[in-house]
């Protein structure tokens, strides 16, 4: 079998999607045949089995979030990948985006058969809870309906991005819940080494570590937490926070270091945070709107405290977690509250017991993926 995946964003690019579709090609690449065709906003040396494509961001405006977007300098590119490719099938990768939308009218033409996953669900505006936008309703009644419409079979990460597919023109028989993995054998081999990472990585051993991992943009919700920071440092001095990401509010976060509880950090390569999160006692996850972030499920099979808003498909995740404080709002109040409740129940927990979570592996969930990819072809 051969798997043509279409995607915005690919390593070296950061961030869950670029993550996510690597992992996932890397398992299935194990059983089939991928190239996977990715954007790229400059030329990169071309990687094993994948395949650019330029393009360009649009104006950021009026929604800052709009330069994620990608678009094509050359539509008919991902046709010809096609054409030299021959696949069986099309992974699409995000139904907000032109490479999805031009892979998908492509496929269609060729008759080859269609699998789209989900990975979001509202996109536009970081300053309104769960990112909801008049202008994003026309976009999912006039272009999304008919993405979910025409592909010919849609997953979701979670059942709520399933829903919302559906609510969009998506047919209820051709949906499916495909959770995302993790890399579980190695979290598990490194819980119980806190003080050993927290000594590699220069940490604080007596101090609890609230860890956000993630883009530093306002849909995060940092704006308020940078205000909660100074808060909880003017009255304790046994929290320390790090930021691992980049973004926007960079500059806003690294004036906080001035305070001795806070290091800002880059990204960093995905084969070191699990060093990150084994060290830290709390993840901080204070989002807007979210999907399902993997710094979520990372988190989980590190066994570490997650302190988060419960928005998209975050309380469906954590519904069986046992360690997690909910911030039952958007301010830095509310971020602050949380935190404190936190803060009581952390220290002295044992790790290795909540790290035992129901999650799925990268090669589990490439064999689901394996099972729908040949029950769509034995029906085309």
């Amino acid at each position: 079998m051969r798997v043509l995946s279409v995607t915005p964003f690919y390593p070296p690019d950061p961030g869950g999607i670029s993550i996510y579709v690597w992992k996932l090609n890397q398992a299935l690449s194990k059983k089939v045949e991928v190239l996977t065709v990715t954007c790229r906003v400059k030329r990169l040396p071309r990687m094993r089995n994948t395949s650019g494509v330029l393009c360009f961001h649009p104006p950021s405006f009026p929604y800052g979030s709009l330069k994620s977007f990608r678009i094509p300098f050359n539509f008919s590119a991902f046709g010809a990948v096609m054409d030299d490719f021959n696949p069986h099938i099309v992974h699409l990768h995000g139904h907000h985006y032109p490479s999805t939308w031009v892979s998908l009218l492509e496929a269609k033409r060729r008759m080859l058969p269609t699998v789209l996953t989900m990975h979001g669900l509202y996109a536009l505006d970081p300053s309104k809870p769960y990112g909801i936008t008049a202008l994003e309703e026309v976009f999912n009644k006039v272009l999304a309906s008919r993405v979910f419409k025409n592909a010919d079979l849609v997953v979701g990460l979670t059942n709520s991005m399933v829903r919302y597919a559906q609510r969009y023109g998506a047919n209820p028989g051709s949906c499916v819940v495909i959770p995302s993995g993790v890399d579980l054998q190695v979290y598990r081999q490194l819980v119980g080494n806190e003080y050993e990472f927290r000594a590699k990585l220069g940490l604080p051993m007596d101090k609890i570590i609230v860890l956000f991992v993630g883009r530093f943009e306002p849909v995060k919700g940092l704006t308020e937490v940078a205000r909660s920071v100074k808060e909880i440092a003017e009255c304790r001095g046994d929290v320390f926070f790090l930021f691992v990401g980049r973004g926007s509010l960079e500059k806003l976060l690294s004036r906080l270091s001035s305070s001795g509880c806070v290091r800002v950090e880059g990204w960093k390569p995905h084969r070191l945070l699990p060093l990150y999160y084994v060290a830290s006692d709390i993840l901080l996850l204070p989002s807007r709107w979210e999907a399902l972030p993997l710094s979520l499920l990372e988190a989980m099979a590190s066994g570490i405290h997650i302190v988060a808003t419960p928005v998209g498909g975050i309380p469906e995740f954590l519904e069986n977690y046992p360690c997690k404080t909910y911030i039952r709002g958007f301010t830095s109040e509310h971020i602050t509250a949380a935190l404190f409740k936190a803060f009581t129940v952390v220290k002295g927990m044992d790790k290795r017991k909540r790290c035992k979570v129901s999650l799925l592996n990268w090669d589990q969930v490439a064999e689901r993926y394996l099972t729908v990819f040949r029950k769509l072809l034995a029906t085309n």
